[in-house]
């Protein structure tokens, strides 16, 4: 079983802006600590009903060109085109919560069409009896390569227990033909383990 992590696409900035600075910026009221320790605890997230953005390192006529817009969230903001792919595929289980941006320039200038999407399990696919510990002193690791369970149903998207960071996202090579056959096209996937 091939698994890969599935990021955003690279868009049209210089590569220090790309990776360092984001697509969108967020407001300041959000209790990042707390939410980044509910993601951990794959608890039920505390946020606010109305998620607010700006454009920041994109521009706001192209934001419906991008299917995952980059920000300093701790979890995507995807656009709502590649969601409704991600319903009809069903095999992932996620909430969504709509995300107004404005654009930076002139705050008249309102896109609806993007959410936040948090996928709520962890997959507990780590053959922990093939794998190596690796030594930690917060919480056992495992060397993880070439040890993922093959026996178990694997969801089109799907973060691992234990791997995961807020960020980090999977998928499996059959369910990236699934995704780009369907039309979702907004990830870059790169071989994991």
């Amino acid at each position: 079983m091939k698994v890969f992590t599935a990021r955003a696409k690279r868009g049209k900035l210089k590569y220090y802006d790309e990776h360092i600075s984001f697509m969108l910026d967020g407001s300041k009221e959000y209790n990042w600590r707390k939410i980044q320790n509910e993601i951990i605890n794959c608890s039920e997230l505390s946020l606010p009903i109305n998620l607010e953005f700006t454009t920041s390192k994109c521009k706001f006529k192209d934001l419906d060109s991008l299917d995952w817009a980059k920000s300093d969230f701790m979890i995507p903001i995807l656009h709502n085109r590649l969601i409704e792919i991600l319903k009809e595929l069903g095999t992932t289980d996620f909430k969504t919560y709509p995300i107004t941006v404005y654009d930076s320039k002139n705050k008249e200038n309102v896109n609806n069409n993007f959410s936040a999407v948090y996928i709520n399990n962890y997959l507990d696919c780590i053959d922990k009896e093939s794998s190596e510990p690796i030594p930690n002193q917060e919480s056992e690791k495992y060397d993880y390569r070439n040890v993922i369970l093959k026996d178990i149903e694997f969801p089109v998207l799907f973060k691992i227990k234990g791997i995961s960071t807020p960020f980090m996202h999977f998928s499996t090579e059959e369910n990236i033909k699934l995704l780009e056959k369907n039309g979702a096209n907004g990830f870059d996937f790169k071989g994991f383990g």
